[in-house]
């Protein structure tokens, strides 16, 4: 699946691929410090495209926005203090707390403003049996050729199993066949009464607002 988002001077190019059965997510992972080609999401933990898409135009437009960014270090700790914070931070020209657009995608999905939690959260891993990861790349007025880039650095003979999803009515239905929903409402603490309505809209509501806190 491959759409664009206009920012200021140019288009974002934004890619997407489901992959199943992946034997080397944890290579993936690590492989994105500290280039970051990718952001690599735990799929259960995304509703839907659309959630993923918003936020996407979040981050882009955020990125106008005068603000602080934080180091790498911070960027690898679970456990982000806000004095650290304000000792390690950089000035930015944009309005990113991180320092690409794909580790901002991953903050941005958080509820709480914490990098080192948003990565634990959002981030993909090997744990569950589906070995399934979503991948995001993004680059300004180009392809990103995010399949290229996983042939030609990660498959090997036995991944014969490998299944890379582009299409986006298939992406969107694996994501919300499995979704996590109970642990998505707890990170989010949504109440009773809006876990009576759309998970999807939920979610966004409750990250936009938290663009404006």
């Amino acid at each position: 699946m491959i759409f664009s988002i206009p920012s200021a001077s140019s288009k974002i190019q934004v890619q997407v691929l489901l992959l199943q059965n992946c034997t080397f997510i944890q290579q993936l992972v690590h492989a994105q410090k500290p280039t970051c080609v990718a952001a690599c999401i735990n799929p259960r933990m995304i509703p839907s495209l659309f959630v993923l898409q918003t936020t996407l135009h979040h981050v882009v437009l955020a990125k106008n926005e005068p603000k602080e960014v934080e180091t790498v270090d911070q960027l690898n700790s679970e456990n982000i203090t806000s004095s650290s914070a304000n000792n390690n931070a950089q000035t930015s020209s944009g309005g990113w707390k991180t320092q690409n657009i794909h580790t901002e995608l991953l903050y941005k999905l958080n509820p709480k403003r914490n990098i080192g939690q948003a990565f634990k959260n959002f981030g993909a891993n090997d744990h569950s049996s589906e070995k399934a990861v979503l991948c995001v790349a993004c680059k300004e007025n180009e392809n990103p050729n995010l399949e290229n880039y996983i042939f030609s650095n990660f498959t090997t003979n036995g991944d014969s199993n490998l299944k890379i999803i582009s299409d986006q009515k298939e992406i969107d239905e694996y994501l919300k066949r499995h979704v996590d929903t109970q642990t998505i409402c707890k990170l989010f603490n949504f109440t009773k009464e809006e876990l009576s309505n759309n998970l999807e809209d939920n979610m966004i509501m409750y990250l936009a607002v938290r663009d404006f806190n």
